[in-house]
């Protein structure tokens, strides 16, 4: 099973707002207060697993702008039923005879793949699953296998870098009475399961530790847990700062992680995470909460997803909740750490707010997947990027710093030679060209338009700080409209570095996907399982294993088409 959608109705400020969901990474972005975290929290009241996650605040729906609030919330998932053997468990677990009512209901959910409608309802104190779309007449019924097809679902996960903290010590307080029975005590209960899984790594356990009695058994179990840290995360830790040296860091690249376990006292059993720093001729040992803030984050964020009691078989299929991920790392260090979360992201969903640019690079976010969270008279709603309007001039990433309130990051590009398109797509597919291919010379720099009439921004930046640069245009009536009004604002010698799109076939009406032959268009749409030729295109960008493939197969027509354009971006510089 997989979720494809999340619909929040009347949870704090969102009255109701959709989230949809796939492998891949999508941001939530916006201004401050603008219900960012409001929206990942939602999400994460849907799993009753996590209730007592920070004390279970995340389920306090309550509505805090309005008088007038409702008694009750509900958070619905839209799952897809992937195969056979998942009705064949949910027979077992309901003891459904062959022929069931509802196994029809839910065969035939499978084979239209329709998504079954699962909703968490919280009324006052009390909260329960449902089934809302199988007409289930029997209540108990309807939420026992509301519960059954609840465990089957991928797990959620949530990170706060604001409250989420490494403790300085997790204690387990012991049974005197009964030898390898304990209890947690503190309110991480997480760090207690964690720990409990870091034991289950080295095939042994908490219990089984405690029942040691051997003390140098003991000692070596916790050594061999201690090393498998210190091979999964400072290693990693390691890399990154001989990566980007000083400007990411000034943590000492000769550090060992330590999970020191103090002499039992008063029954309480504690652990310790501690990290061994040798800079100077002799070792000192840190608290992890006395290292920076970016190391403690680093070291939370990778023992959370390497060792989470909630893995079921395979770590994939699982929704990420990320708030404000590596807000305390340096630029470098956020730019590695978007590759990382795109890698975890290919078999995984990562929802993720942020205020930084740098974790909204365009060439590894696929700008269709942002959510910008608005929020209008005290209401919440979570708006697809391609919903957002475009009322300035600053081209296709203009929603993204708008929402950020962040001025156009056009410093990195001055005084290259530039190419700015007209939309999105085209910045794409000529990357792909400039990637793969010697038809575009290595310094040129393309810069993606919000559409023909919506120009004037880059335009005025091209002229004022570039080397040279060239505007590509669709020949179709609004960008022809759009060139008459750029050549009157500009004047003639400037109107010189436009291009609008022609073909040896016809000079008007022509737009950039009319490059294409019939036949490449083809193998677009089936390499990439897409409808049209621009999500293909789109597509085809965020999956490089079949990039050189499609261009090393372009057919003569369509290479004859795009010779044309090569040469004039290659002729910006003259």
């Amino acid at each position: 099973m997989r979720f494809i959608k999340f619909t929040i109705n009347g949870y704090r400020a969102i009255e109701e707002t959709d989230v949809s969901i796939s492998h891949n990474l999508r941001p939530i972005i916006g201004v401050n207060e603008s219900g960012k975290t409001t929206i990942l929290q939602a999400i994460l009241a849907f799993d009753k697993n996590n209730d007592k996650y920070q004390g279970g605040k995340h389920l306090k729906y309550a509505n805090r702008y309005s008088r007038l609030q409702k008694k009750e919330a509900k958070i619905t998932a839209k799952i897809l039923l992937e195969n056979e053997n998942e009705l064949e468990k949910i027979s077992q677990e309901l003891k459904l005879p062959m022929g069931d009512e509802i196994l029809k209901k839910l065969n035939k959910k499978l084979e239209e793949k329709e998504p079954i409608s699962l909703s968490r309802y919280f009324v006052g104190n009390r909260k329960h699953y449902e089934i809302d779309n199988l007409d289930i007449e029997n209540v108990t019924l309807n939420k026992k296998l509301a519960n059954v097809i609840y465990e089957e679902l991928p797990y959620i996960l949530y990170f706060d870098d604001f409250s989420d903290r490494v403790p300085e010590e997790i204690v387990f307080k012991l049974d005197s009475e009964n030898p390898g029975k304990y209890s947690m005590v503190g309110k991480s209960e997480e760090w207690h399961k964690l720990i409990e899984e870091m034991f289950l790594k080295q095939n042994s356990s908490v219990k089984a530790y405690l029942t040691m009695q051997d003390e140098n058994d003991k000692a070596a179990l916790v050594s061999d847990i201690a090393d498998a840290l210190d091979d999964e995360i400072i290693s990693d830790w390691k890399e990154l700062i001989s990566k980007y040296g000083d400007e990411f860091s000034e943590e000492s690249t000769n550090l060992k992680l330590k999970l020191t376990t103090p002499p039992i006292n008063n029954n309480k059993l504690l652990f310790k995470f501690e990290v061994e720093d040798r800079t100077s001729s002799k070792g000192r040992f840190f608290n992890i909460v006395e290292r920076s803030k970016g190391f403690q984050w680093f070291f939370n964020f990778t023992v959370k997803l390497k060792y989470n009691h909630k893995y079921k078989e395979e770590r994939q299929g699982a929704i990420y909740l990320l708030d404000e991920p590596g807000s305390y790392l340096h630029t470098s260090a956020q730019e590695e750490l978007l590759k990382k979360l795109s890698d975890i992201s290919k078999v995984n969903t990562i929802l993720y707010c942020t205020h930084s640019q740098f974790l909204l690079n365009p060439d590894i976010i696929n700008v269709s997947k942002i959510i910008i969270a608005k929020k209008n008279d005290g209401k919440i709603n979570a708006v697809p990027f391609k919903s957002s309007e475009l009322s300035e001039g600053y081209g296709a990433l203009a929603p993204l710093y708008k929402a950020l309130h962040a001025r156009i990051p056009y410093v990195e590009n001055v005084h290259k030679y530039q190419i700015i398109t007209e939309g999105i797509v085209e910045y794409y597919f000529l990357n792909i060209i400039k990637t793969h291919t010697k038809y575009i010379t290595s310094d040129v720099v393309f810069i993606p338009g919000g559409g023909a009439t919506q120009l004037d921004a880059l335009i005025s930046y091209a002229i004022a700080f570039t080397s040279g640069y060239k505007i590509l245009l669709d020949s179709d009536k609004e960008s022809r409209d759009a060139y008459d009004e750029y050549k009157d604002k500009f004047g003639s010698e400037e109107i010189k570095n436009f291009f609008k799109y022609k073909l040896k076939t016809k000079e008007e009406n022509v737009i950039f996907e009319d490059y294409f032959s019939d036949k490449d268009k083809k193998h677009i749409l089936s390499v990439t399982n897409t409808s049209d030729v621009k999500t293909g295109i789109v597509t085809l960008y965020f999956n490089n294993s079949n990039q050189k493939k499609i261009i090393e197969e372009l057919d003569d027509e369509t290479m004859g088409n795009l010779s044309i354009l090569f040469g004039v971006i290659n002729g910006v510089k003259k």
